[in-house]
């Protein structure tokens, strides 16, 4: 298979599983486990059966930014990295509708947050932190005083 076949393919897996969780979201359907254990997992196998047969890299390490940015410019690397942006955001992603939902926190929290991860998934997590700290916070506060 095609370094660009799995490429095509694994994007329609994560995509998927996107779409899962913010139908999720909206509706009583309960695509999260799959979007979240399934799919990351699946996705987490593709990368470590390409990961293994990768080794050992050649032209590149971890060791500096000068050869880091070597490595990366191999396309099967760069697709490995890739493979490990997706699964992780994904399973991030299906770790927070499950939070939202078990703390019963508003989409408007939730949406933003998932979108951000889709994208940027670090800021996307940093941002359901903090809505998610905030709206808590509220929430415990204005209970505290109602009593």
């Amino acid at each position: 298979m095609s370094n660009n076949t799995i490429y095509l393919f694994v994007n329609c897996l994560a995509m998927t599983g996107w779409a899962m969780l913010f139908l999720s979201a909206f509706t009583s359907l309960r695509y999260h486990w799959l979007a979240g254990r399934v799919l990351p997992l699946a996705l987490a196998l593709i990368y470590s059966v390409l990961m293994i047969s990768l080794m050992p890299f050649e032209g590149g390490g971890f060791d500096s930014l000068a050869n880091l940015t070597r490595l990366f410019a191999q396309s099967e690397i760069a697709l490995v990295g890739w493979i490990h942006y997706l699964a992780f955001d994904l399973f991030i992603g299906a770790w927070q509708l499950e939070t939202a939902k078990r703390e019963r926190l508003p989409l408007l929290v939730l949406l933003p947050s998932l979108t951000l991860t889709v994208f940027f998934g670090p800021a996307g997590l940093l941002f359901f932190l903090a809505t998610r700290y905030s709206y808590s916070s509220k929430v415990v506060g204005s209970e505290q005083r109602s009593v």
